[in-house]
């Protein structure tokens, strides 16, 4: 059983890495400003998005780099999909990745 906390996705040793998944990809929606935006800048349609957020509760691994780069790096694949991308890059490293690109 996992314990919750109010910020959760600080004590990643008691979180599920699919609640602070979701937490990311709500953060990336915000970021581009709603949902159909984020859909244009990544090359998929809304419906992508809404499933991600209410069916799978996660953004597949094909796409997580380019939710990266929609958003400037200001969610990264880590916080995405951390069970494909293993854990966060100190952030200077992930700013670069993604200004390079």
């Amino acid at each position: 059983m996992l314990t919750r906390y109010k910020y959760a996705c600080i004590v990643p040793v008691m979180v599920d890495s699919r609640e602070c998944a979701l937490e990311a990809l709500e953060k990336a929606v915000a970021h581009c400003g709603g949902q159909a935006p984020l859909a244009r800048q990544i090359g998929v349609k809304q419906a992508h998005i809404w499933n991600w957020l209410n069916k799978s509760r996660r953004v597949p691994a094909e796409h997580a780099i380019a939710v990266e780069e929609a958003t400037a790096g200001a969610v990264t694949r880590y916080q995405l999909r951390p069970d494909v991308f293993g854990p966060a890059e100190p952030s200077g490293l992930v700013s670069q990745n993604v200004a390079t690109r």
